[in-house]
Protein backbone atom coordinates (compact mmCIF):
# COMPACT_ATOMS: atom_id res chain seq x y z
CA UNK A 1 0.00 0.00 0.00
CA UNK A 2 1.07 3.53 -0.47
CA UNK A 3 2.87 4.95 2.40
CA UNK A 4 0.61 7.60 3.87
CA UNK A 5 1.96 10.56 5.68
CA UNK A 6 1.12 11.23 9.48
CA UNK A 7 -1.45 13.40 10.57
CA UNK A 8 -0.22 16.13 12.97
CA UNK A 9 -0.77 15.18 16.78
CA UNK A 10 -2.82 17.33 18.60
CA UNK A 11 -1.39 18.27 22.03
CA UNK A 12 -1.60 20.36 25.23
CA UNK A 13 0.96 22.83 24.99
CA UNK A 14 0.20 25.71 27.28
CA UNK A 15 0.79 22.73 30.50
CA UNK A 16 4.10 21.27 29.02
CA UNK A 17 6.51 22.71 31.48
CA UNK A 18 4.54 22.36 34.56
CA UNK A 19 3.97 18.93 33.58
CA UNK A 20 7.04 18.23 33.56
CA UNK A 21 7.67 19.71 37.03
CA UNK A 22 4.85 18.05 38.67
CA UNK A 23 5.34 14.72 37.27
CA UNK A 24 9.01 14.88 38.60
CA UNK A 25 7.31 15.81 42.30
CA UNK A 26 4.72 13.00 41.79
CA UNK A 27 6.68 10.61 44.12
CA UNK A 28 7.10 13.16 46.90
CA UNK A 29 3.68 13.63 46.91
CA UNK A 30 2.57 10.44 46.68
CA UNK A 31 4.94 10.02 49.49
CA UNK A 32 3.58 12.81 51.46
CA UNK A 33 0.07 11.64 51.03
CA UNK A 34 0.92 8.15 52.17
CA UNK A 35 1.99 9.56 55.39
CA UNK A 36 -0.86 11.64 56.21
CA UNK A 37 -3.20 8.38 55.35
CA UNK A 38 -0.98 6.61 58.01
CA UNK A 39 -1.72 9.98 60.66
CA UNK A 40 -5.08 9.93 59.91
CA UNK A 41 -6.02 6.43 61.79
CA UNK A 42 -5.59 8.63 65.24
CA UNK A 43 -8.90 10.13 65.38
CA UNK A 44 -7.74 13.66 66.84
CA UNK A 45 -5.20 13.81 63.63
CA UNK A 46 -8.09 12.68 61.38
CA UNK A 47 -9.89 15.86 62.75
CA UNK A 48 -7.70 18.27 62.81
CA UNK A 49 -6.29 17.60 58.96
CA UNK A 50 -9.84 17.46 57.79
CA UNK A 51 -10.41 21.39 58.92
CA UNK A 52 -6.80 22.12 57.37
CA UNK A 53 -8.30 20.95 54.16
CA UNK A 54 -11.26 22.82 54.66
CA UNK A 55 -9.70 26.00 55.40
CA UNK A 56 -7.14 25.41 52.24
CA UNK A 57 -10.00 23.89 49.68
CA UNK A 58 -9.25 26.26 46.68
CA UNK A 59 -5.52 25.41 47.20
CA UNK A 60 -6.54 21.50 47.34
CA UNK A 61 -8.66 21.50 44.50
CA UNK A 62 -6.50 23.72 42.15
CA UNK A 63 -3.61 20.57 43.45
CA UNK A 64 -5.62 18.12 42.62
CA UNK A 65 -6.57 19.72 39.00
CA UNK A 66 -3.27 20.02 38.08
CA UNK A 67 -2.30 16.24 39.28
CA UNK A 68 -4.47 14.99 36.92
CA UNK A 69 -3.67 17.23 34.51
CA UNK A 70 -0.53 15.88 34.90
CA UNK A 71 -1.18 12.70 34.42
CA UNK A 72 -3.73 13.04 31.58
CA UNK A 73 -0.72 14.58 29.48
CA UNK A 74 0.90 11.51 30.95
CA UNK A 75 -0.87 9.11 29.26
CA UNK A 76 -1.77 7.70 32.53
CA UNK A 77 -5.72 8.55 32.56
CA UNK A 78 -7.98 8.66 29.52
CA UNK A 79 -8.78 12.32 28.56
CA UNK A 80 -12.93 12.96 27.62
CA UNK A 81 -13.71 12.59 24.31
CA UNK A 82 -17.68 12.82 24.62
CA UNK A 83 -19.25 15.93 22.18
CA UNK A 84 -15.88 18.21 22.22
CA UNK A 85 -13.00 18.15 19.46
CA UNK A 86 -10.14 15.32 19.15
CA UNK A 87 -7.51 15.70 21.02
CA UNK A 88 -5.84 13.54 18.69
CA UNK A 89 -6.37 13.03 15.69
CA UNK A 90 -4.17 9.99 15.15
CA UNK A 91 -1.28 8.65 13.45
CA UNK A 92 -2.21 7.42 9.70
CA UNK A 93 -4.01 8.91 7.06
CA UNK A 94 -7.18 7.66 5.22
CA UNK A 95 -6.81 9.94 2.37
CA UNK A 96 -8.77 6.91 -0.58
CA UNK A 97 -11.85 5.34 -0.38
CA UNK A 98 -10.61 2.10 1.23
CA UNK A 99 -7.93 3.59 2.54
CA UNK A 100 -4.59 3.88 0.41
CA UNK A 101 -4.63 3.40 -3.59
CA UNK A 102 -4.81 -0.33 -3.20
CA UNK A 103 -7.96 -0.59 -1.57
CA UNK A 104 -7.64 -2.92 1.09
CA UNK A 105 -9.72 -1.40 3.69
CA UNK A 106 -6.93 -2.33 6.55
CA UNK A 107 -4.96 0.11 8.44
CA UNK A 108 -1.18 -1.53 8.31
CA UNK A 109 0.27 -2.54 11.34
CA UNK A 110 -2.64 -3.58 13.34
CA UNK A 111 -4.06 -7.31 14.27
CA UNK A 112 -6.61 -8.81 12.35
CA UNK A 113 -9.90 -9.42 14.23
CA UNK A 114 -10.31 -13.69 15.17
CA UNK A 115 -13.38 -13.64 17.13
CA UNK A 116 -16.49 -12.50 15.89
CA UNK A 117 -16.88 -10.77 19.24
CA UNK A 118 -19.17 -7.23 19.25
CA UNK A 119 -17.30 -4.32 21.33
CA UNK A 120 -19.45 -2.15 20.93
CA UNK A 121 -22.60 -0.24 18.71
CA UNK A 122 -23.48 3.29 17.78
CA UNK A 123 -26.57 3.97 17.03
CA UNK A 124 -27.23 7.55 14.73
CA UNK A 125 -30.10 9.50 15.79
CA UNK A 126 -33.76 8.81 13.98
CA UNK A 127 -32.15 5.04 13.40
CA UNK A 128 -30.36 6.54 10.07
CA UNK A 129 -28.62 3.88 7.98
CA UNK A 130 -24.87 3.87 7.37
CA UNK A 131 -24.34 3.01 3.59
CA UNK A 132 -20.49 4.82 3.75
CA UNK A 133 -17.80 2.80 4.49
CA UNK A 134 -16.16 3.74 7.76
CA UNK A 135 -12.75 5.83 7.74
CA UNK A 136 -10.13 4.93 10.30
CA UNK A 137 -7.47 8.14 11.34
CA UNK A 138 -5.26 6.57 14.04
CA UNK A 139 -7.78 6.02 16.97
CA UNK A 140 -10.89 7.54 15.31
CA UNK A 141 -13.27 6.68 12.69
CA UNK A 142 -15.32 8.73 10.91
CA UNK A 143 -18.36 7.78 8.91
CA UNK A 144 -21.70 9.02 7.33
CA UNK A 145 -25.25 8.47 7.94
CA UNK A 146 -28.60 8.38 5.83
CA UNK A 147 -32.31 8.50 6.74
CA UNK A 148 -34.71 8.66 3.61
CA UNK A 149 -38.71 8.66 3.78
CA UNK A 150 -41.68 8.26 1.38
CA UNK A 151 -42.09 12.11 1.71
CA UNK A 152 -38.71 13.08 1.63
CA UNK A 153 -36.67 11.17 -0.60
CA UNK A 154 -33.55 12.93 -0.62
CA UNK A 155 -33.58 12.63 3.48
CA UNK A 156 -30.98 13.60 5.85
CA UNK A 157 -27.67 13.07 6.91
CA UNK A 158 -24.48 12.94 8.99
CA UNK A 159 -20.96 13.26 9.50
CA UNK A 160 -19.66 11.57 12.53
CA UNK A 161 -16.60 11.16 14.50
CA UNK A 162 -16.16 8.65 17.26
CA UNK A 163 -13.49 7.12 19.37
CA UNK A 164 -12.36 3.81 17.61
CA UNK A 165 -11.88 1.94 20.82
CA UNK A 166 -14.69 3.00 23.43
CA UNK A 167 -17.68 4.23 20.45
CA UNK A 168 -18.10 7.22 22.25
CA UNK A 169 -19.13 10.35 20.02
CA UNK A 170 -16.41 12.61 20.07
CA UNK A 171 -18.10 15.34 17.53
CA UNK A 172 -21.19 15.06 15.17
CA UNK A 173 -20.25 17.92 12.13
CA UNK A 174 -21.50 18.73 8.61
CA UNK A 175 -24.40 20.84 8.33
CA UNK A 176 -27.93 21.48 9.30
CA UNK A 177 -28.95 20.53 6.00
CA UNK A 178 -26.62 17.57 4.87
CA UNK A 179 -28.75 15.11 2.86
CA UNK A 180 -28.59 11.06 3.37
CA UNK A 181 -25.00 10.04 2.27
CA UNK A 182 -23.39 7.35 -0.08
CA UNK A 183 -19.88 8.85 0.14
CA UNK A 184 -17.62 7.48 2.69
CA UNK A 185 -15.34 10.10 3.98
CA UNK A 186 -11.58 10.39 3.53
CA UNK A 187 -9.34 11.54 6.03
CA UNK A 188 -5.82 14.03 5.65
CA UNK A 189 -4.31 15.96 8.60
CA UNK A 190 -6.68 18.46 9.93
CA UNK A 191 -9.17 17.76 6.97
CA UNK A 192 -11.76 15.17 6.31
CA UNK A 193 -13.55 15.53 2.32
CA UNK A 194 -17.26 13.58 1.94
CA UNK A 195 -19.68 13.59 -1.24
CA UNK A 196 -23.27 14.59 -0.42
CA UNK A 197 -26.47 12.93 -1.52
CA UNK A 198 -28.24 9.54 -2.77
CA UNK A 199 -28.76 9.04 -6.25
CA UNK A 200 -31.95 11.32 -6.50
CA UNK A 201 -30.49 14.60 -5.54
CA UNK A 202 -29.40 17.41 -8.15
CA UNK A 203 -27.48 19.59 -6.34
CA UNK A 204 -25.31 17.83 -3.65
CA UNK A 205 -22.31 19.46 -2.37
CA UNK A 206 -18.44 18.32 -1.81
CA UNK A 207 -17.26 19.47 1.33
CA UNK A 208 -14.33 19.59 3.38
CA UNK A 209 -14.61 19.88 7.30
CA UNK A 210 -11.68 20.14 10.16
CA UNK A 211 -11.02 16.57 11.37
CA UNK A 212 -10.48 17.54 15.11
CA UNK A 213 -14.07 19.78 15.45
CA UNK A 214 -15.91 18.79 12.69
CA UNK A 215 -16.33 22.45 11.80
CA UNK A 216 -17.02 22.95 7.98
CA UNK A 217 -14.56 24.71 5.97
CA UNK A 218 -15.89 24.90 2.88
CA UNK A 219 -18.45 23.53 0.82
CA UNK A 220 -19.11 23.65 -3.33
CA UNK A 221 -22.76 22.60 -4.82
CA UNK A 222 -22.57 20.41 -7.48
CA UNK A 223 -25.34 20.36 -10.46
CA UNK A 224 -25.71 16.44 -9.67
CA UNK A 225 -25.30 14.09 -6.71
CA UNK A 226 -22.41 13.45 -5.36
CA UNK A 227 -22.28 9.50 -4.26
CA UNK A 228 -18.60 9.62 -4.77
CA UNK A 229 -15.90 9.76 -2.50
CA UNK A 230 -13.26 11.60 -2.85
CA UNK A 231 -9.89 11.27 -2.77
CA UNK A 232 -7.21 13.34 -1.04
CA UNK A 233 -3.62 13.66 -2.81
CA UNK A 234 -0.82 16.92 -3.34
CA UNK A 235 -2.89 19.71 -1.63
CA UNK A 236 -5.99 19.02 -3.52
CA UNK A 237 -9.69 17.03 -3.62
CA UNK A 238 -10.40 15.40 -6.80
CA UNK A 239 -14.54 14.35 -6.28
CA UNK A 240 -17.49 12.97 -8.83
CA UNK A 241 -20.65 14.78 -9.20
CA UNK A 242 -22.63 12.32 -11.27
CA UNK A 243 -23.44 13.38 -14.66
CA UNK A 244 -21.47 16.85 -13.53
CA UNK A 245 -18.56 15.30 -14.45
CA UNK A 246 -15.16 15.41 -12.17
CA UNK A 247 -13.61 17.98 -10.14
CA UNK A 248 -10.20 19.41 -8.58
CA UNK A 249 -10.50 21.74 -5.40
CA UNK A 250 -7.64 23.10 -3.63
CA UNK A 251 -7.89 21.42 -0.38
CA UNK A 252 -7.29 25.27 1.65
CA UNK A 253 -10.02 27.42 0.98
CA UNK A 254 -9.62 31.08 -0.34
CA UNK A 255 -8.78 34.10 1.76
CA UNK A 256 -12.33 34.53 2.90
CA UNK A 257 -13.45 30.60 2.91
CA UNK A 258 -14.70 30.28 -0.26
CA UNK A 259 -13.76 26.95 -2.44
CA UNK A 260 -11.18 27.05 -5.27
CA UNK A 261 -12.24 25.34 -7.68
CA UNK A 262 -8.78 24.15 -10.14
CA UNK A 263 -10.59 22.14 -12.48
CA UNK A 264 -14.11 20.82 -14.04
CA UNK A 265 -14.18 17.92 -16.89
CA UNK A 266 -17.78 17.97 -17.63
CA UNK A 267 -20.39 15.43 -17.32
CA UNK A 268 -20.98 15.28 -21.18
CA UNK A 269 -17.65 13.32 -21.90
CA UNK A 270 -17.23 12.08 -18.05
CA UNK A 271 -20.71 10.66 -17.72
CA UNK A 272 -22.08 9.40 -14.33
CA UNK A 273 -18.78 10.37 -12.51
CA UNK A 274 -20.57 8.01 -9.37
CA UNK A 275 -17.23 6.06 -8.30
CA UNK A 276 -14.39 7.14 -5.74
CA UNK A 277 -11.07 8.50 -8.21
CA UNK A 278 -7.58 7.54 -7.39
CA UNK A 279 -4.24 9.63 -7.67
CA UNK A 280 -0.95 8.15 -8.74
CA UNK A 281 1.66 11.00 -8.60
CA UNK A 282 0.85 13.61 -11.42
CA UNK A 283 -2.28 11.29 -12.87
CA UNK A 284 -5.62 11.21 -11.64
CA UNK A 285 -7.81 8.23 -12.34
CA UNK A 286 -11.32 8.69 -12.70
CA UNK A 287 -14.32 5.96 -13.59
CA UNK A 288 -17.06 5.92 -15.67
CA UNK A 289 -20.61 4.13 -15.28
CA UNK A 290 -23.75 4.40 -17.29
CA UNK A 291 -25.45 6.61 -19.89
CA UNK A 292 -22.56 6.05 -22.03
CA UNK A 293 -19.56 6.66 -19.57
CA UNK A 294 -18.60 3.10 -19.88
CA UNK A 295 -14.48 3.05 -18.89
CA UNK A 296 -12.17 4.81 -16.83
CA UNK A 297 -10.13 7.81 -18.03
CA UNK A 298 -6.32 9.22 -17.10
CA UNK A 299 -6.31 12.60 -16.38
CA UNK A 300 -3.57 15.29 -15.71
CA UNK A 301 -3.50 15.63 -11.90
CA UNK A 302 -3.21 19.60 -12.39
CA UNK A 303 -4.73 20.45 -15.49
CA UNK A 304 -7.49 18.12 -15.96
CA UNK A 305 -6.32 17.16 -19.76
CA UNK A 306 -7.09 13.26 -20.82
CA UNK A 307 -4.02 11.60 -21.36
CA UNK A 308 -5.55 8.30 -22.26
CA UNK A 309 -9.10 6.74 -21.93
CA UNK A 310 -10.59 2.90 -21.60
CA UNK A 311 -13.70 2.12 -23.23
CA UNK A 312 -15.54 -1.01 -21.23
CA UNK A 313 -18.44 -3.21 -22.02
CA UNK A 314 -20.15 -2.35 -18.91
CA UNK A 315 -20.26 0.55 -16.78
CA UNK A 316 -17.66 0.96 -14.44
CA UNK A 317 -18.68 1.99 -10.80
CA UNK A 318 -15.75 0.45 -9.10
CA UNK A 319 -13.16 2.92 -8.86
CA UNK A 320 -9.66 2.12 -9.63
CA UNK A 321 -7.35 0.06 -7.71
CA UNK A 322 -3.60 0.89 -7.95
CA UNK A 323 -0.47 -1.30 -7.68
CA UNK A 324 2.12 1.23 -8.53
CA UNK A 325 5.14 -1.49 -8.22
CA UNK A 326 3.62 -3.56 -11.07
CA UNK A 327 2.44 -1.13 -13.01
CA UNK A 328 -1.16 -1.99 -13.05
CA UNK A 329 -4.84 0.05 -12.46
CA UNK A 330 -7.56 -2.62 -11.73
CA UNK A 331 -11.30 -1.92 -12.16
CA UNK A 332 -14.26 -3.87 -11.69
CA UNK A 333 -17.62 -3.35 -13.58
CA UNK A 334 -21.04 -5.04 -14.90
CA UNK A 335 -24.55 -4.45 -15.19
CA UNK A 336 -27.09 -3.50 -12.65
CA UNK A 337 -26.11 -1.07 -9.49
CA UNK A 338 -25.86 -1.29 -5.81
CA UNK A 339 -29.97 -1.23 -5.79
CA UNK A 340 -30.66 -2.87 -8.81
CA UNK A 341 -29.94 -6.03 -9.94
CA UNK A 342 -28.89 -6.17 -14.26
CA UNK A 343 -32.42 -7.18 -15.24
CA UNK A 344 -33.90 -4.40 -12.83
CA UNK A 345 -31.56 -1.51 -14.10
CA UNK A 346 -32.45 -2.81 -18.00
CA UNK A 347 -35.64 -1.21 -18.50
CA UNK A 348 -34.23 2.86 -17.16
CA UNK A 349 -31.17 1.88 -19.09
CA UNK A 350 -33.87 1.15 -22.72
CA UNK A 351 -35.59 4.18 -21.91
CA UNK A 352 -32.39 6.58 -22.20
CA UNK A 353 -31.37 5.22 -25.03
CA UNK A 354 -34.87 5.49 -26.66
CA UNK A 355 -34.52 9.37 -25.39
CA UNK A 356 -31.31 9.29 -27.75
CA UNK A 357 -32.75 8.72 -30.70
CA UNK A 358 -32.05 4.69 -31.10
CA UNK A 359 -33.53 2.79 -33.01
CA UNK A 360 -35.51 -0.59 -32.59
CA UNK A 361 -32.34 -2.62 -33.96
CA UNK A 362 -30.16 -0.47 -31.46
CA UNK A 363 -32.49 -1.04 -28.72
CA UNK A 364 -32.61 -4.90 -29.14
CA UNK A 365 -29.10 -5.24 -29.11
CA UNK A 366 -29.14 -3.20 -26.55
CA UNK A 367 -31.13 -5.80 -24.59
CA UNK A 368 -28.72 -8.36 -25.18
CA UNK A 369 -25.81 -6.20 -23.82
CA UNK A 370 -27.34 -5.27 -20.84
CA UNK A 371 -27.79 -8.40 -19.23
CA UNK A 372 -26.00 -10.10 -16.20
CA UNK A 373 -22.92 -9.88 -16.41
CA UNK A 374 -18.98 -8.69 -15.10
CA UNK A 375 -15.48 -9.01 -15.15
CA UNK A 376 -12.60 -7.24 -13.89
CA UNK A 377 -9.57 -5.59 -16.27
CA UNK A 378 -5.77 -5.44 -15.45
CA UNK A 379 -4.68 -2.13 -17.56
CA UNK A 380 -1.60 -0.75 -18.00
CA UNK A 381 -0.92 1.98 -15.65
CA UNK A 382 1.49 4.20 -18.29
CA UNK A 383 -0.69 3.44 -21.54
CA UNK A 384 -3.83 2.21 -20.62
CA UNK A 385 -3.35 -0.95 -22.46
CA UNK A 386 -5.72 -4.15 -21.17
CA UNK A 387 -3.16 -6.84 -19.91
CA UNK A 388 -5.89 -9.31 -18.72
CA UNK A 389 -9.77 -9.86 -18.38
CA UNK A 390 -11.14 -12.06 -15.60
CA UNK A 391 -14.89 -11.96 -16.30
CA UNK A 392 -17.17 -13.51 -13.43
CA UNK A 393 -21.43 -14.23 -13.39
CA UNK A 394 -22.69 -10.80 -12.35
CA UNK A 395 -21.53 -7.33 -11.77
CA UNK A 396 -18.48 -6.25 -9.68
CA UNK A 397 -19.28 -3.29 -7.70
CA UNK A 398 -16.92 -3.23 -4.91
CA UNK A 399 -13.45 -2.07 -5.00
CA UNK A 400 -10.60 -4.68 -6.15
CA UNK A 401 -8.79 -5.02 -3.10
CA UNK A 402 -4.43 -5.35 -3.87
CA UNK A 403 -3.16 -7.77 -1.57
CA UNK A 404 0.97 -8.58 -1.33
CA UNK A 405 0.48 -11.49 -3.82
CA UNK A 406 -2.94 -11.86 -5.12
CA UNK A 407 -6.26 -9.31 -5.63
CA UNK A 408 -9.51 -10.06 -3.64
CA UNK A 409 -12.80 -8.75 -5.23
CA UNK A 410 -16.73 -9.74 -4.69
CA UNK A 411 -19.49 -10.09 -7.11
CA UNK A 412 -23.07 -9.88 -7.19
CA UNK A 413 -22.83 -13.31 -7.97
CA UNK A 414 -22.36 -14.20 -4.24
CA UNK A 415 -18.80 -14.94 -5.21
CA UNK A 416 -15.16 -13.71 -3.22
CA UNK A 417 -12.00 -14.65 -5.84
CA UNK A 418 -8.99 -14.33 -5.34
CA UNK A 419 -6.62 -14.34 -8.60
CA UNK A 420 -3.04 -13.80 -9.04
CA UNK A 421 -0.88 -11.12 -10.79
CA UNK A 422 -1.32 -13.04 -13.98
CA UNK A 423 -5.23 -12.55 -14.08
CA UNK A 424 -5.12 -16.72 -13.21
CA UNK A 425 -8.08 -17.77 -10.61
CA UNK A 426 -6.22 -19.26 -7.29
CA UNK A 427 -9.50 -19.75 -5.04
CA UNK A 428 -12.97 -19.05 -4.39
CA UNK A 429 -15.78 -19.10 -2.48
CA UNK A 430 -19.25 -19.40 -2.31
CA UNK A 431 -21.41 -16.79 0.08
CA UNK A 432 -25.37 -18.09 -1.46
CA UNK A 433 -26.08 -14.57 -1.13
CA UNK A 434 -24.99 -11.44 -3.48
CA UNK A 435 -21.97 -9.31 -2.27
CA UNK A 436 -21.78 -5.99 -3.66
CA UNK A 437 -19.70 -4.05 -0.30
CA UNK A 438 -15.76 -4.00 -0.78
CA UNK A 439 -13.37 -6.49 1.05
CA UNK A 440 -11.69 -5.97 3.71
CA UNK A 441 -7.85 -7.96 3.55
CA UNK A 442 -5.96 -7.70 6.46
CA UNK A 443 -2.62 -9.73 7.07
CA UNK A 444 -3.89 -13.33 7.31
CA UNK A 445 -7.73 -13.13 6.75
CA UNK A 446 -10.33 -11.33 4.30
CA UNK A 447 -13.56 -9.83 5.31
CA UNK A 448 -16.72 -9.47 3.64
CA UNK A 449 -20.08 -8.17 4.12
CA UNK A 450 -23.43 -10.35 2.46
CA UNK A 451 -26.66 -8.70 1.21
CA UNK A 452 -28.36 -11.18 3.66
CA UNK A 453 -26.55 -9.31 6.25
CA UNK A 454 -23.46 -11.27 7.33
CA UNK A 455 -19.99 -10.46 8.03
CA UNK A 456 -17.45 -13.33 7.06
CA UNK A 457 -13.83 -13.83 8.06
CA UNK A 458 -11.92 -15.52 6.08
CA UNK A 459 -8.20 -17.32 5.32
CA UNK A 460 -6.59 -15.27 3.17
CA UNK A 461 -5.07 -17.77 1.12
CA UNK A 462 -7.89 -20.81 1.21
CA UNK A 463 -10.66 -18.84 1.45
CA UNK A 464 -11.95 -21.06 4.21
CA UNK A 465 -14.28 -19.72 6.64
CA UNK A 466 -13.06 -18.78 10.09
CA UNK A 467 -16.12 -17.61 11.54
CA UNK A 468 -19.22 -15.72 11.11
CA UNK A 469 -21.79 -13.50 12.17
CA UNK A 470 -24.83 -11.56 11.61
CA UNK A 471 -24.81 -7.89 11.83
CA UNK A 472 -28.99 -7.17 12.43
CA UNK A 473 -30.59 -9.68 14.92
CA UNK A 474 -34.05 -8.47 12.86
CA UNK A 475 -35.50 -10.07 9.88
CA UNK A 476 -34.57 -8.50 6.65
CA UNK A 477 -36.61 -5.83 5.33
CA UNK A 478 -36.98 -5.08 1.73
CA UNK A 479 -35.46 -1.89 2.08
CA UNK A 480 -32.19 -3.06 4.08
CA UNK A 481 -29.12 -2.35 1.97
CA UNK A 482 -25.53 -4.09 3.26
CA UNK A 483 -23.26 -1.88 1.17
CA UNK A 484 -21.15 -0.60 3.92
CA UNK A 485 -17.61 -1.94 3.46
CA UNK A 486 -15.93 -3.69 6.55
CA UNK A 487 -12.48 -1.75 6.94
CA UNK A 488 -10.35 -3.54 9.60
CA UNK A 489 -7.98 -1.41 12.29
CA UNK A 490 -7.18 -2.25 15.95
CA UNK A 491 -8.36 -5.64 16.31
CA UNK A 492 -11.64 -5.04 15.36
CA UNK A 493 -13.90 -4.94 11.88
CA UNK A 494 -15.86 -1.95 11.73
CA UNK A 495 -19.02 -1.88 9.64
CA UNK A 496 -22.16 0.49 9.20
CA UNK A 497 -25.54 -1.55 8.58
CA UNK A 498 -28.87 -0.41 7.25
CA UNK A 499 -30.77 -0.66 10.55
CA UNK A 500 -28.41 -1.76 13.64
CA UNK A 501 -25.97 1.04 13.62
CA UNK A 502 -22.17 0.98 13.63
CA UNK A 503 -20.36 -2.12 15.23
CA UNK A 504 -16.84 -2.37 16.42
CA UNK A 505 -16.18 -5.97 16.12
CA UNK A 506 -13.20 -8.22 17.16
Amino acid sequence: MDPMPHITQGVVPILIGPLQALLALLPVILFALGSMVVALFKPRNAWIFIKLLWRQKLAVVLLVSLVAAAWIGAGLLPASTGGGGAALVGEVNWPNFRGGSERRGYQPGTPDPTAPDVQWIYRPANDASIYASPAIAGDYVFFTTARVTPFDPTGSGELLCLNAHTGELVWRGGFSDLRATFSSPVVQGDYVAIGEGLHLTRDSRVSVFDSRTGALRWSYRTQSHAESTPVIAGGRVYAGAGRDGYRAYDLEPDAQGNPKLHWHVPGERYMDASGPPNVHGDRVFVPMGRWGGLGMACLDADSGAERWRVTTPYPVFSGPTIVADRNLVLIGMGNGNFVQTAEQAMPSELNFLRSKGATDQELEEARQRLGPAGEVWAVDLGSGEVRWRFAVGRTVLGQVAAGPDAIYFVSRDGHLYRVDYDGKETARWNARSPIIASPAVAEDHVYVVSTSGVLYCLDARSLRVAWEMPLQREPLAAGDLFISSPTVAHGRVYVGTPRSGLLAVG
